[in-house]
């Protein structure tokens, strides 16, 4: 049973909510109660302005990344020589006899084989996974704390950075494993479609565009829900934050201007996934042309070596994205929506 001061206790925090969440479930909020103000750069600006200050901190940033592929070296989560020569080889047997070998074509090859490069992750052991998973948890903890002195106006060194952003790691943590709960409905129904698959129910085109149709509105509702969960982990790095406190601000802050905020998240990956795609591409073509001509060439693992690299740099500066809007929301102090 539950007693009269846990009913008031739950009676005072549902009031609370409401004052802060105005909006209400299968009602209709009027523009002019929603509508919240959001100053933000434009896309390109905001992208630019990101580089720019890692440009202008390039040294410390610089040997953040250079750390991130040391420790990915040491605790064997990069991808080694023989699985990339395996995976390159593989790509262009199957490739000559479709694309050729004209420009276009060694261009498409190389695509090919860096999505391969870059999907060889999910060949690791659990205990790969494991360090893979620490080391990128690090990144992001030491670079929302340079981040955090930088803004502050002082001058941070890696050392110290290394060594004191780890104190929220605990937080941190419950607050992914919430995000991980947030993308289950998405886990449930690819399990529910291989179910459909295999039982035969999934052979008519009906059936098919339905079931694409639902997913495409689990995918966007779950979005929406990880939206406040990003910004959430920034908030979580702050001294003394608790997880729940963190998700709760979070939401807070992006009520009224959610979808504004998913918008400039969901450019900064297509933005880093084309960049990482280009340059990874120029890198595989140049190392199929140099392989050609120098026979031990072939041995170096300086393609995985640069794509590690490549991935930190892409790391930090996602990291750095994030936390750059996270810092220009909370500074955009309007009252909830």
């Amino acid at each position: 049973m539950i007693s009269k001061s846990q009913k008031r206790s739950i009676g005072q925090r549902v009031a609370d909510l409401k004052s802060r969440r105005p909006h209400r479930s299968f009602q209709l909020t009027r523009r002019r109660d929603y509508r919240r103000q959001l100053e933000l750069p434009g896309y390109f600006a905001f992208l630019f302005e990101v580089a720019t200050l890692l440009r202008r901190h390039w040294r410390l940033f610089g040997l953040l990344v250079i750390s991130y592929v040391v420790f990915g070296i040491l605790l064997g989560t990069m991808t080694s020589q023989d699985t990339y020569n395996a995976m390159s080889g593989t790509v262009r047997s199957v490739s000559d006899g479709i694309i050729g070998d004209s420009g276009i074509g060694a261009v498409l090859q190389a695509g090919a084989i860096s999505f391969t490069t870059f999907i060889s992750g999910n060949k690791l052991t659990d205990i790969q996974k494991v360090y893979m998973s620490l080391v990128f948890l690090f990144t992001w903890l030491t670079t929302v704390w340079l981040l955090r002195e930088i803004v502050a106006g002082r001058e941070p060194r890696l050392r110290d950075g290394i060594y004191n952003a780890g104190a929220p790691i605990i937080p941190t943590i419950l607050v992914m494993l919430w995000m991980l709960v947030q993308l289950l409905p998405i886990v449930l129904l690819m399990i529910i479609y291989g179910g459909l698959v295999n039982a035969g129910l999934m052979t008519n085109g009906f059936g098919t565009f339905s079931f694409a149709m639902l997913f495409v509105l689990v995918i966007s509702l779950v979005l929406y829900w990880l939206t406040s969960t990003f910004i959430a982990t920034v908030a979580v790095t702050l001294p003394g934050m608790y997880p729940s406190v963190a998700i709760r601000a979070a939401g807070d802050i992006v009520v009224g201007r959610r979808l504004r905020i998913l918008f400039r998240i969901l450019w900064m990956l297509v933005s880093i996934a084309i960049v990482w795609l280009a340059v990874m591409i120029l890198i595989v073509m140049f190392d199929t042309w140099l392989a050609d001509r120098i026979d031990w060439v072939a041995a170096v693992p300086w393609v995985p070596i640069l794509a590690t690299l490549l991935s930190g740099a892409m790391i930090v500066y996602a990291c750095s994205y994030i936390y750059l809007l996270y810092r220009k929301v909370v500074a955009d102090g309007s009252n909830p929506a």
